[in-house]
């Protein structure tokens, strides 16, 4: 008979017990330990600190920041024994020979995509698993490379706000990135009075799609017209199925790549009407007009965004613009604002967001070109941004040095030959 004349029912590890005022406590932790401790004990207090031991509020955040620090530690420790690319010291992990601490969610991100392509490679005749260069090379290690590639751009960035915080807000906002560690986002244009688009968003949308959805070289593809004005597009291996379609408009990748040259392709923004917005043409402001901070509206810069399409820059069209992580001037919840931006299509403003998330669209292949733009001249325009941002802002001084942004510069130039010495075959 116990004490205080209750139930107690054991099966296996589920332990069921009723009280005498007939509540039901329950764990599936059970044991015949617990069991007997529960028969012997005096109070009701007891049982349930027994079967619920109850933590207050902050003892469960210190319990969970504790668990969510030793995983960071083990991803850590994971990615040393892994490869040679991270050191880690005083509590944070950091690419070897750059002075800017990984943020967790980055450290994750790279734990999982490397822990992913490991699995898909063969390490069988490998005496560890330590990688070098030749396996970097593999495609497997894509996604892992253009983590590595953001993150060297963000640690180009003078504000070291954006470094730290610029992943988790695109994690957040289910952005995505390419190759060469640019990330695509949402915005809208108004078109040009008097102006008809319609070529410039079937060229741009088609190419876009057979590069990112159908894994094609859009070099193979020719743009066809139909007495209505209707556009298709055919490979060169194939005749048109329509004869309607008579009218031969060009190449798909010969006409992209002149987009900014072509009158029909003019837009501006809403806000002031005076930007020359053009698919395939960067797009840029003042950086120092630019205001820093976490509001997501009513603030200067370009906005950007992924869900929120129909609140940022009021327009007719949407475009999908490619954006450098070292533009980047301001952060809010779910938009953002840099000072420069590349448009690459044009996209239905209904279909926008779930086009960028859809997962047969391959942003990884996506507009591989502006990063041989991007790195002209790299390393004297970035030791003028954070000459002017350490005078402006004297607590915001960046810990990179220029050693640091030389480093930096010259792993990002190997997009530059690696591009160069790709040859397209699909």
């Amino acid at each position: 008979m116990n004490k205080l004349n209750l139930k107690a029912n054991l099966v296996n590890s589920s332990l069921t017990v009723v009280l005498p005022n007939g509540e039901l406590l329950f764990t599936n932790q059970g044991s015949k330990e617990l069991f007997y401790q529960i028969m012997e004990c005096s109070s009701i207090e007891g049982i349930k600190a027994l079967l619920a031991p109850e933590l207050t509020k902050e003892e469960l955040i210190v319990k969970e920041k504790s668990r969510e620090i030793q995983e960071i530690i083990d991803y850590c420790q994971e990615l040393l024994n892994w490869t040679y690319d991270f050191e880690f010291r005083e509590g944070s992990l950091y690419v070897k020979g750059i002075n800017r601490s990984i943020p967790q969610l980055l450290i994750k991100e790279f734990y999982i995509s490397l822990e992913q392509a490991l699995k898909e490679v063969d390490l069988s005749e490998r005496e560890d698993y330590n990688l070098d260069e030749d396996f970097y090379n593999l495609p497997e290690f894509t996604y892992y490379n253009s983590l590595k590639n953001f993150w060297y751009w963000c640690c180009l960035n003078p504000r070291a706000e954006v470094a730290d915080s610029l992943f988790e807000f695109l994690q957040n906002n289910t952005f995505r990135i390419n190759k060469q560690g640019f990330f695509f986002a949402l915005r809208n244009v108004v078109t040009v009075k008097g102006k008809d688009t319609e070529l410039v968003k079937f060229v741009s949308e088609q190419y876009n799609k057979i590069k990112g959805i159908w894994k094609k070289n859009p070099a193979n593809f020719e743009v066809w017209q139909a007495s209505t004005g209707e556009y298709k597009i055919k490979d060169n291996q194939q005749f048109l199925s329509n004869s309607d379609f008579s009218l031969q408009i060009g190449n798909l990748k010969d006409l992209y790549l002149d987009l900014p040259n072509l009158t029909e392709n003019r837009y501006t923004d809403h806000y002031t009407g005076t930007f020359d917005i053009r698919i395939g043409q960067k797009v840029s402001m003042p950086k120092e007009e630019c205001n820093w901070n976490t509001a997501d509206c009513r603030q200067s810069g370009l906005h950007f965004t992924l869900d929120e399409i129909n609140y940022v820059g009021c327009g007719d069209t949407s475009v999908i613009v490619l954006i450098n992580p070292s533009k980047v001037v301001g952060i809010g919840s779910s938009k953002g604002r840099c000072y420069e931006y590349l448009p690459i299509m044009t996209v239905p403003t209904t279909e926008a967001s779930d086009f960028l998330k859809n997962e047969e669209f391959d942003t990884l292949e996506i507009e591989e070109n502006y990063a041989i733009e991007e790195l002209q001249d790299l390393e004297k325009r970035v030791r003028e941004s954070f000459t002017v941002e350490s005078k402006k802002y004297e607590f915001n001084i960046s810990p990179i040095s220029s050693k640091e942004i030389k480093n930096i510069v010259e792993e990002l130039s190997r997009i530059k030959t690696e591009l160069s010495n790709r040859v397209t075959n699909i």
